[in-house]
C-alpha cells in the first residue's frame, strides 16, 4: 500500500510499479511479512504533481524569503559551463536571494571559478578554508596537516590524501565557514539545501533543471501540512548504479543476528530496516536541518552522504522528533557519467564504511572524539588502500590503490574545541565574498570576534 501523500498521474505510475514487480514474483513470496514491509517503507513518500507544486509555491517562496534556507553548492569542476545553469535556475527561476547562497570551491578550473562570481554569490576558497582547521583534525584523520595537503594539491595537481575525491571536505569546510558567519544568529537558519555544480537531465526527453526543479521538489514536503516533521529531505530514484550499496545494508542482517556485542546487535536491528527504506542513499541534492548538520560527523570524500544518512537516521531513532522525506520527481537528473570501474571504487567506499558504522553500535550524533579516532584506525589500515574491483571486461578481477575515507568531526566539535584559527578563517570568509559584500554593517548574522583573543562569540543550537 502507497501513502496517500502520492496524487494523480505520481500514484498511477507508481502503483504501477509495485503491482507490476509483484506480477513478475513467485507467489510464494508475496506474503503478510512482505506487505507489512513494502507499507512500511511506503511511509515519508512524496509526488507532488505540477498542481502541487503551484499549490505550494506561496509557501516555498516565504520559505526562501525568510532566510531560514541556506544553499551550498559544492564545487570541483573543469566543465566552462559550471556552474552557470544551476545559478540561472536558482537565481532567475527560483528567486533565491545571493546572499543565501555559497559556491564552495575545491579546485575548479578557473573559468568555473569566474562564472560563479560573475553571479554575484559568495565563492568559498575550500583550500583558504581549511587553512584556519587546526593540525588536531589532520592528526584526527591519520593523515597529514591540512595546510600540507592543501599546497601539495594547489601547487604541484597531485591528489593530496584528504582530497582524493568525493566532496566530504568541502562540506565540512563550507559547514565551518557558514558557522563562523551565522555567530550568534545560528538560530536563524533552519535548513541547508545542497545542490550539485553541474546538472545533467537523464535524457533528453525529461528536459531540464527547469523541469527537475530540485527546490520546489525538495522545499515541498517542508511547507506541506505536516512538513515540520522532517529533518532531511532528498530524492528517491534509482537507475545510477547506487543499488549496489543496497546489497550492503541488506548484508547487515548477519551483523544483525551473529554480531557478539549485544548493543552492537540491538543498534543494527534498530537502525538497519530505516538504512533500507532510502532508495538513493547517496543523493547529492537534499535538504537538512542545519542543526543536525551541525552536529553530524562528516567524511572526507564519497561517503559524506551515507554517513549523514546514518547520522539522521540514528538521531530520528533517539529523539523520535522527525523524520525523513523522500520524493518520487518524474523529471530524474543524472551526473556526469563515471566508468564502470569508478562506480565500483565508490560504491566499495561507501559498502566498507555502512558495515564499519552500523560496528559501532551507536548513531554517528553521539560519537565522541575517540570513537572517531578508532574509526580512522580502522580505515587507515594498509589493508584498506586496496580497492578490489571486477573488470569492464571478461578476464581476472583488477584492484586500484585508493585511501578510504576519513572520519571527520562535526561542525559542533570542532567549534567547542575552539579547532579553528579565527582570523584565517574570517579572511577567508571576506575573500569569498562579492565586493559589495566584503565589509558589511555589523548584526547578529556576522559575528564579532575578539582580535585579541581570536575567540568567536557563544554559539547557540536550535532545532529545525
Amino acid at each position: 500500500m502507497l501513502p496517500n501523500k502520492l496524487t494523480g498521474h505520481a500514484l498511477k505510475e507508481a502503483l504501477f510499479a509495485v503491482h507490476e514487480t509483484r506480477a513478475g514474483r513467485d507467489s510464494r513470496r508475496d506474503t503478510e511479512r512482505v506487505r507489512v514491509w513494502e507499507e512500511e517503507a511506503s511511509e515519508g513518500f512524496y509526488a507532488p504533481s505540477s498542481a502541487d507544486l503551484g499549490n505550494a509555491q506561496p509557501r516555498i517562496d516565504e520559505l526562501i524569503r525568510s532566510g531560514k534556507l541556506r544553499i551550498i553548492i559544492p564545487m570541483r569542476e573543469t566543465s566552462p559551463e559550471v556552474p552557470n545553469t544551476v545559478l540561472r535556475y536558482l537565481i532567475e527561476e527560483r528567486k533565491i536571494p545571493r546572499e543565501f547562497i555559497m559556491v564552495s570551491d575545491q579546485g575548479s578550473d578557473r573559468i568555473c571559478v569566474q562564472n560563479a562570481l560573475e553571479w554575484g554569490v559568495q565563492v568559498l576558497d575550500v583550500f583558504k578554508a581549511m587553512e584556519s582547521f587546526s593540525p588536531e583534525i589532520a592528526h584526527l584523520a591519520r593523515l597529514s596537516t591540512i595546510e600540507e595537503a592543501s599546497h601539495i594539491l594547489r601547487e604541484t595537481g597531485r591528489q593530496a590524501p584528504m582530497l582524493h575525491g568525493g566532496k566530504g571536505i568541502n562540506v565540512l569546510a563550507a559547514c565551518c565557514a557558514l558557522r563562523a558567519q551565522l555567530g550568534n544568529g545560528t538560530g536563524m537558519v533552519d535548513y541547508v539545501l545542497f545542490h550539485d555544480s553541474d546538472f545533467r537531465s537523464k535524457s533528453e526527453e525529461l528536459g531540464s533543471l527547469s523541469a527537475y526543479d530540485p527546490v520546489r521538489h525538495l522545499l515541498y514536503p517542508i511547507v506541506h501540512e505536516n512538513g515540520s516533521e522532517h529533518n532531511q529531505v532528498l530524492t528517491s530514484q534509482v537507475g545510477r548504479g547506487n543499488e549496489a550499496v543496497y546489497a550492503a545494508r541488506v548484508a547487515l542482517k548477519a551483523l544483525e543476528l551473529a554480531y557478539p556485542d549485544r548493543s552492537v546487535r540491538k543498534f543494527i536491528a534498530s537502525i538497519r530496516p530505516h538504512l533500507l527504506k532510502r532508495v538513493w542513499i547517496c543523493c547529492g541534492e537534499f535538504v537538512i536541518s542545519w542543526h543536525d548538520l551541525s552536529r553530524l560527523p562528516l567524511a572526507s570524500a564519497f561517503v559524506m552522504e551515507t554517513i549523514l544518512a546514518f547520522g539522521i537516521e540514528g538521531i530520528n531513532l533517539v529523539e523520535k522528533q522527525f523524520s525523513l522525506a523522500q520524493l518520487i520527481n518524474q523529471n530524474p537528473r543524472m551526473d556526469a557519467c563515471n566508468g564502470a570501474f569508478e562506480e565500483q571504487r565508490m560504491m566499495g567506499h561507501i559498502a566498507t564504511a555502512i558495515t564499519a558504522f552500523a560496528m559501532m553500535g551507536k548513531p554517528p550524533h553521539m560519537w565522541t572524539i575517540d570513537d572517531i579516532d578508532r574509526l580512522n584506525g580502522i580505515f587507515s589500515a594498509p589493508s584498506m588502500d586496496l580497492v578490489e574491483a571486477m573488470p569492464e571486461r571478461s578476464g581476472p578481477a583488477i584492484g586500484w590503490e585508493d585511501l578510504q575515507d576519513r572520519i571527520l568531526p562535526s561542525t559542533q566539535q570542532i567549534f567547542e574545541r575552539d579547532w579553528v584559527h579565527w582570523p584565517t578563517m574570517r579572511q577567508a570568509i571576506a575573500d569569498s565574498l562579492p565586493t559589495s559584500r566584503r565589509h558589511p554593517p555589523a548584526c547578529p548574522h556576522q559575528p564579532h570576534v575578539d582580535s585579541d583573543t581570536d575567540q568567536p562569540p557563544a554559539q547557540q543550537t536550535t532545532g529545525a
